[in-house]
């Protein structure tokens, strides 16, 4: 992969990483308190809002950032006309929001709702504002600005929504924080970046000829991975559905904080690439495997510690998430593999095919929910992982077919870490059952199992490194930028 494209590449997830990792500080602080203040009932409600914040969103998202990205030059007209329709787009959703609030609280048979989504209405309002010159920075490679922006606003939000929780002891604590977080990352945006957006609708019907699919995929992607959030709001009680939504917040923090920032900056880097179809695959193989070492021993990580990490953490009014968050951990690595897919097939062109694939599992989503109706939220879980990795066999499919990667490599590089987070799993369960104290299994646990986890690893890539270069590209990069660093090269 050429040298500058993989520097970008590393540099847009270290500034990721970086504003995950403090956001996450500030999450855990945050977590800890909400969860002993509030109730199941409270991150139940809030969970609902959430929910059908972000499914009118996917419903008035077109994909501008990605045009921004892709066109090889970027005119003010441009921008102008994206930012714009965006405008519209995001109005017209805070008002359908607002409107349809009443329906939403019937729908999911709980009347606290209709005020919330009535305020969180604004959310989308506030998003729509949001400056376009941003996406400049990184089509131009240059992570550092938003970092420092998803920085601020995440401070402020954290800060809101303890202080709020402290005193009113109730759901909206989470709520206004969202809020807050969304004015100073609007307010921001505009202080940091130069760009003074106009109105134009010029170039719209240009815009979406591109979008069109983009935007289908937007939505049948995020209902593929939160239908059952939607089908399950209606089915549980508040409590019951608060305790899955949150287990499943929890299992997939190693994803939004560690496995999704992996990420930042492939979608700049692989469009630059996109007429070399050697480099363009070089790249891909390369992503993917630092994605898999890393999100493997994630999921099995999150699986195996989730017993002490619940009772200790949340406390007792919270022990019926233990099993879900256990089964759903696995679809992290559904999400990881899903990723690259959609920057791939968007550069190329052929987001209808990701869209029929998303169809078909948001009906068997759909179909496994409400044959599953009375069942326990741990019955539910485990039959939603089944149908994940149904579509995680799907996807390597459409890797091999469509995007021409060779499928034996793809199984190498997904074998490598499964084979070594399967046994970091295994020795790891039959330690902290030599323990009784949920404390102490819950530290021994991420401990020995991060020893296990590098050791296996560094076993398996020494005996295996003439048959699969990508981990020793990643390695050998890891050691030059480490040398740079310390002033050896």
């Amino acid at each position: 992969m050429n040298k500058q494209y993989s520097r970008a590449l590393i540099s847009g997830a270290k500034w990721a990483m970086i504003a995950t990792w403090y956001n996450r500080i500030l999450g855990l602080v945050s977590t800890l308190i909400l969860a002993r203040l509030l109730t199941p009932a409270d991150f139940g409600i809030v969970a609902i809002s959430s929910f059908f914040i972000y499914l009118f969103l996917a419903f008035t998202s077109v994909g501008t950032n990605r045009i921004v990205i892709l066109e090889d030059e970027i005119s003010e007209e441009s921008l102008n006309s994206i930012w714009s329709l965006n405008l519209v787009l995001r109005i017209a959703c805070a008002c359908l929001l607002f409107l349809s609030a009443p329906w939403i609280a019937v729908y999911t048979n709980e009347e606290r709702v209709e005020l919330v989504i009535q305020v969180v209405a604004v959310i989308p309002f506030l998003m729509a504002f949001r400056n376009i010159g941003l996406e400049v920075y990184e089509k131009q490679l240059n992570f550092k600005t938003t970092t420092v922006i998803s920085i601020a606003a995440k401070t402020i939000g954290t800060v809101c929504s303890i202080a709020i929780a402290i005193i009113w002891q109730n759901y909206w604590a989470m709520v206004i924080a969202v809020i807050f977080s969304n004015i100073i990352e609007v307010v921001i945006g505009y202080r940091v970046c130069s760009y003074r957006p106009r109105w134009s609708t010029s170039l719209w019907k240009k815009q979406w000829h591109f979008s069109k699919w983009l935007y289908l995929t937007t939505i049948s992607g995020y209902l593929r991975s939160r239908i059952d959030v939607m089908i399950l709001s209606s089915q549980l009680n508040s409590r019951t559905f608060g305790i899955y939504s949150f287990a499943q917040e929890l299992a997939w923090l190693p994803y939004s904080d560690v496995v999704e920032p992996l990420n930042r900056g492939s979608f700049a880097v692989l469009s630059k690439l996109k007429y070399d179809h050697k480099a363009f695959c070089q790249t891909l193989y390369q992503q993917l495997a630092v994605l898999m070492f890393v999100v493997m021993p994630c999921a099995f990580g999150v699986s195996v510690i989730s017993d002490p990490f619940v009772r200790v953490i949340l406390g007792p009014q919270w022990l019926d998430a233990i099993p879900v968050m256990s089964n759903l951990a696995g679809l992290m690595v559904v999400m990881t593999v899903y990723m690259p897919l959609t920057v791939v097939l968007t550069i190329k062109n052929k987001m209808h095919i990701l869209f029929a694939a998303d169809v078909v599992i948001v009906a068997l989503i759909s179909l496994m929910l409400y044959l599953s109706v009375g069942s326990s939220i741990e019955v539910i879980s485990f039959n939603r992982l089944l149908i994940g990795l149904f579509f995680l066999l799907l996807m390597f499919g459409l890797y091999s077919v469509v995007v021409g990667l060779n499928f034996i490599h793809l199984l190498s590089i997904v074998l490598l870490p499964l084979s070594c987070s399967w046994v970091m799993y295994e020795t790891v369960d039959w330690i902290i059952n030599l323990i009784n104290n949920s404390l102490y299994q819950l530290i021994v646990g991420i401990v020995s199992g991060a020893f296990i986890y590098t050791a296996a690893t560094m076993f398996v890539v020494y005996f295996l490194k003439g048959r699969i270069t990508e981990f020793q590209v990643i390695v050998g990069q890891l050691k030059r930028q480490a040398s740079q660093r310390l002033g050896m090269v």
